[in-house]
């Protein structure tokens, strides 16, 4: 059976030039760069079927003025069932980072999907409910390659979705705003991804 890796190589934007009112590197609490991948057990295939969703990634290069101890982390995204086809939907997600202080976050974050030249970026908005940075509020990006049509149409599948990605958590902020987001819905808090119903 064939097994296709959907991977990109392709480098990462400076996801601070996506960020509403931030102006630079130095106006965040630390921003990483690194990579992430999702795996899938059994295979996406073309049509929607019951799958183990899990995932990881690291982050090779991290950069805060006020936190210079912060120079690396690593990304679990904790196992979870959902109904999926050969394509990624908006969605409730936990992701958990260990930094290489050996302290942890815990995000809580709502994804946006979206496919552009044959790629599919993601963009997860949310904040720190446990942990280092509890309450800042985080921008999580990664990018993949769409999955090719003659993968999704054989019994081998997609079984990965590859890609870099970057992380930006944001300043506490006078008065709340930009920064401080309201703690995330217990509901999504153990762990995880939950599929968003669409219109």
């Amino acid at each position: 059976m064939r097994r296709t890796r959907a991977v990109v190589t392709w480098s990462v934007l400076l996801l601070l030039l996506g960020v509403p009112g931030v102006g630079g590197a130095q106006s965040l609490e630390v921003i990483c760069f690194g990579s992430q991948a999702l795996n899938f057990l059994p295979a996406l295939v073309a049509s929607a079927r019951p799958v183990t969703v899990s995932g990881d990634g690291a982050f090779s290069l991290c950069l805060s003025m006020a936190h210079p101890e912060l120079m690396s982390a690593t990304m679990e995204v904790p196992p979870f069932t959902a109904t999926l086809g050969c394509g990624l939907v908006e969605a409730q997600t936990v992701l958990s980072f260990t930094w290489n202080t050996g302290e942890t976050s815990t995000l809580v974050a709502t994804t946006d999907v979206h496919s552009m030249a044959g790629m599919v970026m993601v963009e997860a908005r949310g904040a720190v409910t446990e942990g280092l940075f509890a309450g800042r509020e985080v921008v999580f990006n990664w990018t993949a390659a769409t999955p090719d049509s003659l993968g999704c149409a054989t019994p081998g599948g997609v079984t990965e979705y590859a890609g870099p990605s970057s992380l930006a958590i944001l300043p506490r902020r006078p008065g709340g705003g930009l920064g401080d987001a309201p703690p995330a819905s217990p509901a999504t808090s153990a762990g995880g991804m939950q599929r968003l119903q669409r219109p």
